[in-house]
This record gives structure tokens, C-alpha cells and sequence, in this order.
């Protein structure tokens, strides 16, 4: 018979035995004993299946029955490991001692004979179901404390971290195999020497205290420091070292976990350089060139000396980038960065700003009313000549110049941001006459004064202003006619932005176009004109006014922005413009780039329908063989040369040759700035095509210029 099996926390005791009735009986008195849950058997081949199939943690088994026998049976439990512990009882009818003796043998705990005595029975069963849960549970102890002792060699063995440990007096007595592999030590050559040999004459004598007190006083310590490898590289650790102590609290042992954090500390390092340094020019950044000023001006104070603060922008150097690429002005910034320290003392600092500027803090030892040993205005000349001589950069000579602001302190400001603030706004005025001479004079350098001091807070405000100028819809567009030499008819107009702010008022375009170039800003400001210029086109053919084609002035930068061509696209499907009405304007600086970039915008521009017209024509780099390179139509004369061909026959013998030049290459030509019928006459008889100027109009509003357009306005001497 088999009992049902019992929850586990209670223990198990089988009993088999070919005697039904011995078998009630034993499973009785075993029911009487507390938490033991009794599991009967008559076949003793069933018992013992059961048995291997089970755990239980009593076995109570008769010697003589039908096979397998309680021998058998006993031997079938003793070779299972799992049952190696639990207690067997052998029951039988005979006294014999060889029973006994083979019962021994075979792994038996105790005997009982036939017939069972019950108080004996159960005695004897608790106190071995007792003994069993005891063992048990040594063992599961046992076996806990194996596996601690396992895990925790393995963590030590195998932890990222090196792990050493030495004895009270310090001498090692282990490290790990992350040691060996970090200091190159094999375990030989370190076990029963001190850790001081790891970093001799590296560690600071405070750190060494902070340490020696730590220990002594039985604390842990924490920190980081140097330490040798075996083939005398240096490399930096982080370590907790910490002591080990017995049951009475005695310190028996030290153990040091330590972590190479040699990429840690070198990243750190970097990313402090990146901080305060240039990356391109290695120089020392706008935020450490402010600390560096704060300490001078600190000393200059304390000893009552000069501090003198330059700023140095580059002249030219968009031109480059523009021309160049971006890498040729690369390396013309750090051409430029080892001109300027070259001129420098080692107290002095150069400093990168920004993209092309720089900053020299020059202090001048000795009394502020004692002459300087190199003065301002010398250190400027110096720094003027350097930069004035040709740089080659990819074989290529390459000629820039610098203006330099100067700010003393403590006159132009006591403050790291007011003396650089001074400095920057003399740098506009540099390279002209100063008021009234004096210093700087018609040189590259400027001292700052108050008057140039308002003219950077104009200079400020300007720039403030421009980027709400669209949001605020300050902006707007005239319209300056193009006139036919000959008929007098206007055939068309060029549009021209204006500004009126409303903090400033009226902006002239030579002082905020420049500025939206150099911020960047052109880009939305000229998207918007493209936008504008094409809806304007598009009310003008509603109301049935044919305006002829329109030319927008479109910068250099505009030229390298990606966008310009979906704008364009964009604007004229938008407004269902042919692209043949609108024509774009470039000025001279374009010929010199000669990028894959820029070349094929033009030629899918070009593709588009889109008209080309070179402006400024003859003002600073012309050069004719450029023209054959790209696809204009149009050469527009400066307004410089036409101003002058009536009482200058130089300029009026150029405009003839640029006139016939461009028409050789099949190109119209349309003079700017015509404002008398002499010039108008001198235009007719060599050839020109087509006139801009006061003589004809003013630029006009968009309504004004419709206006212009409907009454058919023609100047008197058309023919």
C-alpha cells in the first residue's frame, strides 16, 4: 500500500515490509511521531522503485521477503549519493549475528526485532528522523559555505579589478589575475614583498599620509595615484584599500582593489584641453583667454601696471574660404596662429575668438606713466607686417592683412569682457584716419575711444534688429528701372531690399547686407526676396502689366547654401513665373570660385530657364578669361566707372573696352549709375545696350514702378 505523498516541509518515512499487519503497525506508531509523514510498501520491488524515485529521510525495511530481500533493497538505497545520509533501520525475526554483520555491510543504521516493541519503535525513529534533519542540515551548510567560498574565489579571481591582499605587516600574500595582466608581476615576484615597490617615488607625500592615517586608524581609503608596470611605464589607478578583520575585531589582513583608469584620466585631460583650447590652431580659447585676462588684470592692479588687450581680425579671409575651401582656410588659420605667437613674449597670450579673429593680452611691466619696453603701437606694426607677408597654402600665395583694436586697462575697461568689448569695437575704424590724428592714424590699428564705443553699440543694435527684421515685416523691395540705351523704352528692373527698423529707422543697405553676409542671415533675407520678387511678378501679369525681367542680387554665400535652388523652384512654380522673367546677380568675387559646387548650381540654374548677370563689373577681380567659365548673359559697368567718363578718359577708354569685350563674348551690357545725359550720350556711342541710373528713375515702389511701367515713361532723349 502506498500513503499519499506529504507536503514538503514534513519528513518522510518508508517502511517495507511483506507483513501487512507488521506494516500497519510501523506505519501507526510513525504517525504518532510529530511533523513525520509515514509511506507504507508490502513489495518490496515497488518500495524500492519508489525509493530511487523519491527523497525521504527515513527507511525502515524487513530482512526476509520475497526479492529483492532488505539486503538487496538496502544496497539498491546505499549506492544513490542522494540517500548517502539517510538513516536505515533493519527489521528482523532472526538473531543472527551474520544478518547483522551483512546488514552492516550493506549500509544499515540500527536493527529492530520481531515482534516491535512500540515505545522502543518509537524512540528509536524520532531520535533517527532527528539525527537525519541534523545531518541535513550540516550538510546544506556545508555545501553553502562550499559554494560562498567557490563564488567568492571566482569573483576575486576573475574581477575586472586587480585585487590585492596582503597580511597585517603588509607583506602580499595574493593578487589576482587582473594584476598580473596590469603591472606585468607574476604572483612570484610579488608575494612577500610590500605594495610601496608599485609606486616608488610617485606617490605624493600628502596622499601618502591621507593613506598611512586611513590604516592605521583601521578606516578604508579611497583615492587614486600612479603606480609602475614591470617594464617601467606609468599608468594611473583608482583604489579602495581596505582592512580585514577576525571575530574579535583584529585586523588580520589588508585587501586593495584597485582599476586602471589611465584612458579615464587621458579622456578627462581631453576633454579640459577641448575646453579651453582651439582645436584648430591650438591656441587658447575665448574662455580661457577670459581667465587668463582676469588673472592679468589681477597682477596689473595689485602692481599698478599697464594691461593691454588687442583684437586682430583677418581681412579677406571670407574670400579665401569662399575661393579656396574651407581646408585651404583652415591652414591659413593656423598659419596665421604661428605668425602671431611668433611675435609674442612668453608672458603674453594670442587667443582664437572666433573664425577669424584673435586676441593678444600683452601686459607692460613697470609704473602706467613709465614708457613700455615694446609699446602698443609697436606690437601692432609687428603684428601688421607679419600678417601682411604672402602665406602659400597648396602652392598657392595667398595675401591677407589685419585690423587691430586696442584696449589698455584700466582706462578702456577693468573687466575681462569690457576690455575685449573695447577692443573689439576699435577694430571697424582700423585701417582709416583717426579723428583729429593722433594714434593709429591712417594705420591697420586703432585705440579704442567712446565715439568708436557708440559706433559698435550702433554696430550692435543693427544686428539685433536685423534678425527680427522679417518676423516684424520691416522689410521691403524697390524696383530700379532698366532702360534701353537706345529706345529709352524700361524693358525691366532690378529689385534692391530695404530696411526701415523700427527702433532705428531707416538701415542703408551698405551697412545691414554686409552684416546679414556675415551672420548668415542673407539666407532667410534672400529666400524672402526670390519669394517676393516673384509674387510681385505675378500681381503685375494679373493687372495685365508686362514688366519684362527682373534681376535679384543673390550674394556669394547665398551661392554655397544648398537650398537656393528648391527656393528658387519653389518661388516660381509657386507663382506660375516663366524662369526666363528673373535674373539672377552675382558679383565679380564668384569668378574666382571655381568649386564643383558652384558650377554646376549654375548650370542647373541655367537649366531652369534662369537668366545670369555679372554685377560691379572692373572692381576688384576682374578678369576676362573668367567669363567664358560661366553661363551669364549680362555684364553690368560699375557705377564707378560711368561716374567718371566724362572728365576722365581712362575710366571712359575702359568702359569701352569692357563694353566691346562683352559683346565679343555675346554678352548684353547694362551701365549703373547714369545720372546725365553726357553719360547717356558717351553709352549710345559705344555700343552699351542698356542703363540704370537717377537720369532715368529712382527705385520706386512695387506699385510705383507698375505705375512707371503702364504709362510707358521714356527718357526724352530715346529714340
Amino acid at each position: 500500500m502506498t500513503a499519499r505523498l506529504p507536503p514538503p516541509a514534513r519528513q518522510r518515512a518508508v517502511v517495507i515490509d511483506d507483513s501487512a499487519s507488521a506494516l500497519r503497525q510501523m506505519i501507526r506508531l510513525l504517525e504518532a511521531i510529530e511533523d513525520c509523514t509515514p509511506i507504507g510498501f508490502t513489495d518490496s520491488g515497488q518500495g524500492m522503485g519508489w525509493c530511487r524515485a523519491n527523497s525521504f529521510d527515513l527507511l525502515v525495511v524487513d530482512y526476509q521477503m520475497p526479492p529483492p530481500d532488505g539486503l538487496a533493497v538496502i544496497e539498491a538505497i546505499r549506492a544513490d549519493p542522494r540517500h548517502a545520509l539517510v538513516p536505515v533501520v533493519m527489521v528482523t525475526a532472526a538473531d543472527d549475528r551474520d544478518v547483522r554483520y551483512m546488514a552492516l555491510q550493506s549500509g544499515a543504521t540500527d536493527f529492530l526485532t520481531k515482534p516491535i516493541d512500540g515505545i522502543e519503535f518509537v524512540a528509536r525513529m524520532r531520535n533517527l528522523l532527528a539525527s537525519c534533519r541534523a545531518h541535513k542540515a550540516l550538510a546544506e551548510v556545508s555545501q553553502w559555505l562550499t559554494d560562498e567560498v567557490r563564488k567568492t574565489s571566482l569573483v576575486i579571481r576573475q574581477s575586472p579589478s586587480s585585487v590585492l591582499i596582503t597580511d597585517s605587516d603588509g607583506l602580499i600574500e595574493y593578487v589576482n589575475p587582473t594584476f598580473v595582466e596590469t603591472t606585468g608581476y607574476q604572483p612570484s615576484e610579488v608575494i612577500g614583498e610590500k605594495p610601496g615597490f608599485l609606486v616608488p617615488n610617485i606617490l605624493a607625500p600628502e596622499t601618502y599620509e591621507d593613506l598611512r592615517a586611513a590604516l592605521t586608524a583601521g578606516r578604508d581609503w579611497r583615492g587614486t595615484f600612479q603606480s609602475h608596470r614591470k617594464d617601467g611605464s606609468l599608468f594611473w589607478e583608482s583604489a579602495v584599500v581596505s582592512p580585514i578583520r577576525d571575530a574579535a575585531g583584529t585586523i588580520t589582513n589588508y585587501v586593495a582593489i584597485t582599476e586602471d583608469i589611465t584612458l579615464r584620466k587621458e579622456y578627462e585631460a581631453r576633454l579640459e584641453w577641448q575646453a579651453n583650447y582651439d582645436s584648430l590652431t591650438g591656441l587658447p580659447n575665448r574662455m580661457l583667454l577670459q581667465d587668463r585676462l582676469s588673472q592679468a588684470i589681477a597682477h596689473a592692479g595689485r602692481d599698478h601696471c599697464q594691461l593691454v588687450v588687442m583684437m586682430v581680425d583677418l581681412d579677406r579671409f571670407k574670400a579665401v574660404n569662399d575661393t579656396l575651401g574651407h581646408e585651404a582656410g583652415d591652414e591659413l588659420l593656423r598659419a596665421v596662429a604661428q605668425r602671431l605667437q611668433g611675435e609674442v613674449s612668453v608672458t603674453d597670450t594670442v587667443a582664437r575668438t572666433g573664425d577669424d579673429d584673435f586676441a593678444v593680452v600683452m601686459p607692460i611691466v613697470g609704473p602706467l606713466t613709465a614708457p613700455a619696453v615694446t609699446s602698443p603701437e609697436t606690437m601692432a606694426e609687428r603684428i601688421c607686417t607679419a600678417l601682411g607677408a604672402p602665406f602659400v597654402i597648396g602652392g598657392t600665395e595667398i595675401f591677407v592683412s589685419a585690423r587691430i583694436g586696442i584696449a589698455t586697462y584700466p582706462g578702456d575697461g577693468q573687466t575681462p569682457q569690457m576690455l575685449l568689448r573695447s577692443a573689439a569695437a576699435a577694430v571697424p575704424a582700423a585701417g582709416g584716419g583717426a579723428e583729429g590724428g593722433g594714434r593709429g592714424a591712417l594705420r591697420h590699428w586703432r585705440f579704442f575711444t567712446q565715439a568708436l564705443d557708440s559706433r559698435a553699440r550702433q554696430h550692435q543694435a543693427i544686428e539685433t534688429g536685423l534678425r527680427h527684421a522679417l518676423a516684424r515685416q520691416e522689410m521691403a523691395l524697390v524696383y530700379h528701372p532698366l532702360v534701353d540705351v537706345r529706345s529709352g523704352r524700361v524693358l525691366g528692373a532690378e529689385a534692391l531690399l530695404r530696411w526701415t527698423s523700427a527702433e532705428l529707422g531707416p538701415v542703408p543697405p551698405d551697412q545691414f547686407i554686409p552684416m546679414a553676409e556675415a551672420t548668415g542671415l542673407i539666407i532667410p533675407i534672400g529666400a524672402w526676396v526670390i519669394e517676393t520678387v516673384c509674387r510681385d511678378l505675378a500681381a503685375w501679369r494679373a493687372r495685365g502689366i508686362r514688366t519684362g525681367r527682373i534681376a535679384v542680387n543673390v550674394s556669394s554665400r547665398q551661392m554655397i547654401d544648398r537650398s537656393l535652388q528648391d527656393v528658387i523652384g519653389r518661388a516660381l512654380h509657386t507663382h506660375a513665373v516663366p524662369p526666363g522673367q528673373l535674373e539672377i546677380e552675382v558679383t565679380e568675387r564668384l569668378l574666382l570660385d571655381t568649386s564643383a559646387h558652384t558650377k554646376a548650381l549654375l548650370e542647373d540654374l541655367r537649366a531652369m530657364g534662369l537668366r545670369f548677370a555679372i554685377d560691379d563689373f572692373g572692381t576688384g577681380y576682374s578678369a576676362m578669361g573668367y567669363l567664358t567659365q560661366f553661363p551669364f548673359d549680362v555684364l553690368k559697368v560699375d557705377r564707378s566707372f560711368i561716374a567718371k567718363v566724362m572728365h576722365r578718359p581712362q575710366d571712359a577708354a575702359l568702359t569701352q573696352a569692357i563694353v566691346a569685350m562683352a559683346h565679343t563674348l555675346d554678352l548684353e551690357v547694362v551701365a549703373e549709375g547714369v545720372e546725365t545725359t553726357g553719360q547717356l550720350d558717351f553709352l549710345k556711342d559705344c555700343g552699351c545696350d542698356f542703363a540704370q541710373g537717377f537720369l532715368f528713375s529712382r527705385p520706386l515702389a512695387a506699385d510705383d514702378f507698375a505705375g512707371f511701367i503702364r504709362t510707358d515713361r521714356r527718357h526724352p532723349d530715346g529714340c
